[in-house]
């Protein structure tokens, strides 16, 4: 694309101004040119776990198809939308011969905001705030950038809040552009609707076509643009696949027979979107949640693509993978806010070349990174809202559990605390130790961190309550080993039926997890497991005992 001329360009900026004057119009536009329609929408076809050149299998009715026009009046409609915000960089300097553009980077943050008492109460995205902040008084052409799953595994706020706490932590952290994650389909589609519609950010999900009745409702594009000073950006974003109780990946919609299809031919959806925009911008990038493995395969296909905002893999990237043949820039920021990444890359304007790049990887500590007041503020009143007791000791553990000793306690308080008369709990489910000392739900949930698989369903590891004849019972306690944990009558009537408490992927699954011969004869979602925990932590205390021995709290009073 050629530069005009320094004469030309003022020319056209002094007939924009007086066209303005006269229709009288004030110009508040915010750079972005509104080309935000879901542009290049491939057919969903489900085609295996790697790219392919053939998507072109199980086409959807023509009904479900975007039209490559797209709906005009809405186009229209949100270029107005676009216009009247605030400018977010400043304007194109025509007597520039270069612009650097900067990307702040994270990924798969995973609800990693809960203050805590080791970091000073700081939050870690209040912190990432801070830095965007700062990084923006040294180049104002700076975007915040994120690479999905932004949900699970981190604050039991969201749990407790159903998701909607990540949501409002999201917004609030006014990222420029986003792609949505696997893991940010977990708490259904109402949910899923609200965080996509960001107020500030461009959300992104190129392979993901919303058929319901209500399109408006959907706000991620397929394609949208910014113009960021001098230089225009084009975007596209990439949702990996959905998850299932065995915490296996594999291929279909996240809500089968649900307002979502998905397409998982990424190489045929990304040539057909650069194909038709690369053109009309002076940048393209991919902002993925597919791990670095499949984004080397687009960008060895794909030519065109300048640059990989990467996710999904948890890839702690501590330069640059640039991939031959087409140079493309390749990047991703570790996982749960414990990194961010800052690539600088520079466009010659006469050429509209990137003519190089400065890439750092930054710890996300509080002993470099000034937290951002704001931010702070606002994670505090989040977690008070949904998470009043996240950081306050429910109960007292006496010595350090490793995770059989988290199974062990889990398999007791099952049985303490629900309605379960025996227990068997896996150590594969546990996630980490609990540490002696305060015993809190932010503690407890590290445990079980949760991953509602599949999306819009209990956690793989949240826990069951199954009914199960007696003669299976004693199967099932004469038989059980390590790495499994029992915990049940001593006596068993084999005429009777009793209550089996155990993980969602035995109660879906029992012939691969369960002895040969033992039924179920039906079961049902009884808590998440951290939740088991909590309860007897709880009651432990009430008694003025530790909660892991039977031993006597000091300075406690019993509860009555």
């Amino acid at each position: 694309m050629a530069r005009k001329s320094i004469p030309f360009r003022l020319f056209v900026l002094g007939l924009s101004f007086l066209v303005l004057l006269f229709a009288g119009c004030d110009d508040s536009g915010d750079g972005a040119d509104g080309d935000l329609s879901p542009d290049g929408d491939a057919d969903a076809t489900p085609d295996g776990d790697e790219p392919s050149p053939d998507g072109d299998e199980n086409t959807p009715p023509d009904g479900d198809k975007e039209t490559p026009d797209g709906d005009m009046d809405a186009e229209a409609e949100a270029e107005t939308e676009i216009e009247a915000e605030a400018p977010r960089w400043p304007a194109c300097d025509p007597a520039a011969a270069t612009q650097t553009v900067t990307f702040v980077h994270v990924n798969d943050l995973h609800s990693h905001y809960s203050p805590r008492r080791n970091t000073g109460m700081e939050s870690p995205v209040a912190r990432l705030v801070g830095y965007v902040k700062q990084a923006r008084e040294q180049n104002p052409y700076t975007l915040f950038t994120n690479g999905g799953d932004d949900h699970e595994k981190g604050s039991v706020a969201e749990p407790l809040s159903m998701g909607y706490a990540t949501k409002e932590i999201v917004h609030a952290m006014n990222f420029d552009v986003r792609v949505v994650g696997n893991h940010d389909f977990a708490w259904g589609p109402e949910e899923l609707i609200d965080y996509v519609n960001d107020p500030h950010a461009l959300v992104v999900a190129s392979n993901t076509t919303y058929v319901g009745t209500n399109p408006d409702d959907w706000k991620a594009v397929k394609y949208g643009v910014l113009e960021v000073g001098c230089v225009k950006i084009g975007f596209f974003g990439m949702v990996g696949k959905p998850w299932n109780e065995k915490n296996e990946q594999y291929t279909g919609d996240f809500f089968p027979g649900g307002d979502f299809r998905m397409d998982f031919g990424f190489i045929d959806i990304a040539e057909e979107i650069v194909g038709q925009h690369r053109a009309e911008v002076d940048l393209m990038v991919m902002i993925s949640h597919l791990g670095t493995g499949l984004d080397e395969a687009i960008a060895l296909s794909v030519e065109g693509i300048d640059v990989i905002l990467g996710g999904h893999s948890h890839t702690v990237m501590g330069a640059p993978q640039i991939i031959p043949p087409y140079d493309t820039i390749m990047i991703q920021s570790g996982s749960g806010a414990e990194f961010l990444t800052h690539l600088d890359i520079t466009v010659d304007l006469d050429s509209r070349k990137v003519t190089g790049h400065r890439h750092e990887l930054v710890a996300n500590v509080y002993t470099t990174i000034e937290a951002d007041a704001e931010m702070q503020a606002t994670v505090e009143d989040v977690m008070g809202r949904y998470a009043p007791d996240y950081d306050t000791a429910l109960g007292q553990i006496k010595a350090r559990k490793t995770e059989n000793g988290v199974r062990d306690l889990t398999a007791i308080a099952a049985v303490a605390t629900s309605d379960a008369d025996a227990a068997i709990i896996n150590p594969w489910a546990v996630w980490g130790v609990a540490q002696a000392g305060d015993f809190t739900q932010q503690d407890m949930m590290d445990c079980y961190k949760i991953e509602r698989q599949p999306a819009g369903t209990p956690s793989w590891n949240a826990y069951y309550l199954a009914t199960i004849s007696g003669a299976d019972l004693q199967t099932l306690a004469s038989s059980i080993a390590d790495p499994w944990a029992y915990v049940g009558p001593d006596a068993i009537d084999p005429d009777r039926t009793y209550k089996l408490g155990f993980h969602k992927f035995s109660a879906y699954n029992p012939e691969e997890y369960l002895p040969e011969g033992v039924a179920i004869q039906s079961f049902e979602f009884e808590c998440e497991t951290w939740e088991l925990l909590d309860r007897y932590a709880r009651q432990r205390t009430g008694e003025c005992l530790f909660v892991d021995v039977d031993e006597s709290l000091s300075d406690c009073t019993p509860a009555r």
